[in-house]
């Protein structure tokens, strides 16, 4: 969770003309309560939650963002819906 941090930061710089696309591919888990959960290289996957990165984290991501044009992609499993 502490690089999302930066990777904030780094896309706060964008202005409101900007394309900003991100691209995850890795381990996607689910919980006890089927919750989405990016696997880190440290999750414990009986316990996603733990040190996961949750999929509301990584949308807050763009949300705050002053691109208009922003795209998500997601290559993990269970990252659809």
């Amino acid at each position: 969770m502490e690089n999302l941090a930066q990777l904030k930061t780094f896309l706060e710089q964008a202005q409101i003309n900007d394309v900003v696309l991100v691209f995850i591919a890795g381990h996607g888990v689910l919980n006890a309560d089927f919750d989405y959960f990016f696997a880190t290289h440290d999750m414990d996957f009986d316990g996603p939650e733990k040190r996961g990165v949750p999929y509301e984290a990584i949308e807050k991501l763009l949300d705050g963002i002053k691109a208009l044009k922003k795209m998500l992609f997601m290559d993990t499993c269970h990252s659809g819906e």
